[in-house]
């Protein structure tokens, strides 16, 4: 069937007449910007096309709630990102409710308002705003789950104390006492040469093993003790490092207080304050 003839098909099913179906088809192929397209088959279509059809085909005859199962998957990236702006903008200007459901991460940050993360058995392990899911997990699966990590053993001694294989590393852990994991990503690890304006705490000298170059910037393998850690470097702070001739060699590394999670080894249950501010949640 040509674009039309697909997008019309659920009004045609619902009896509506042919002016009004007209009317609907136009409006919704509008609004997804392919108009122009209206009578080629939509067997020839490209991806995009293809998805986009199927997008005003689910939203002509009005539904009070839509569902999205990984629409977008198998197209290339940079087509993905401009298709995820696009149902944003749909979505928005229609003031449809949508349950999206997807594997791919960013995705899932960038289009909603609120996530749903499912754990291994099917279970809700955390819902609420993007912003609160990737500052604030509830758990170590949640956690690892969002984004790149990194997680280290340690022993909690005190209230704001874990003994590591790397050091101590400051942080709050509340009246929890024995086993925990330390949690923190890789962009918030921090370049500390020289000292200048870093933090005086959690801070480790490690030895470059490996760099991957990612355009804007760098992921360095370091070794600090026995352990491996990751982290992402801009562009201008590997700069630094290779003017200073230690390229390949041990830098300084250092992290907030503020960016350090942890977590009970047993059950990976968050433990002590939300380490970062967390964004107001929206009223349901």
């Amino acid at each position: 069937m040509s674009v039309f003839d697909n997008v019309a098909y659920p009004l045609r099913v619902r009896g509506l007449s042919n002016g009004e179906i007209r009317r609907r088809v136009t409006e919704i192929l509008n609004l997804a910007d392919i108009s122009e397209l209206q009578e080629k088959q939509a067997s020839v279509l490209s991806g995009g096309q293809q998805a986009r059809v199927s997008l005003c085909r689910a939203l002509v005859y009005k539904p009070k709630v839509l569902l999205c199962d990984e629409p977008l998957t198998g197209l290339d990236r940079k087509l993905r990102k401009r298709l995820q702006q696009e149902l944003k903008r749909i979505q928005s200007d229609l003031g449809l409710t949508t349950i999206y459901v997807t594997h791919d991460q960013p995705e899932a940050m960038a289009l909603s308002d609120r996530i749903a993360l499912l754990n291994t058995e099917g279970k809700i392990e955390q819902f609420g705003i993007p912003e609160s899911i990737y500052r604030n997990p509830v758990s170590e699966y949640a956690f690892k789950f969002i984004g790149d990590t990194q997680t280290i053993p340690g022993v909690a001694v005190d209230s704001d104390t874990v003994d590591t294989d790397i050091g101590q590393i400051t942080c709050d852990i509340g009246e929890y006492r024995g086993k925990v994991h330390i949690g923190f990503r890789p962009e918030r690890v921090i370049l500390n040469e020289g000292n200048d304006g870093g933090p005086a705490q959690n801070t480790w000298t490690g030895r470059i093993l490996n760099e991957y170059y990612q355009g804007d910037g760098y992921i360095l393998d370091v070794e600090v003790a026995d352990e491996l850690l990751q982290v992402h470097v801009r562009a201008e702070q590997y700069d630094l490092i290779s003017d200073s001739g230690d390229g390949g060699g041990e830098i300084q590394l250092a992290i907030d207080p503020s960016f350090v999670h942890v977590f009970d080894a047993t059950d990976g249950t968050a433990l002590g304050r939300s380490p970062e501010k967390t964004a107001t949640e929206p009223t349901p």
